[in-house]
């Protein structure tokens, strides 16, 4: 799995740990499809998508790792 710059591996390890969810980087299948939105204009391509499956997948997702 390549990461892009933006992530770093440890804390896709440490995401990906306690993730019951799926998630998606730009090499995976289903990326593409899952960017896209009804507004054609808007053409974002975020390094990670997460499809949360609970309350504790939302607040992991939007952890941000602490600072060195």
């Amino acid at each position: 799995m390549t990461l892009p710059a933006s992530l770093d591996a440890g804390q896709l390890e440490s995401l990906v740990a306690g993730f019951g969810g799926t998630l998606l980087l730009p090499s995976d299948d289903g990326y593409e499809a899952a960017r896209k939105i009804h507004n054609g204009l808007i053409d974002r391509r975020p390094a990670l998508i997460a499809r949360c499956s609970g309350t504790s997948d939302i607040a992991a997702a939007h952890r941000r790792p602490p600072q060195a």
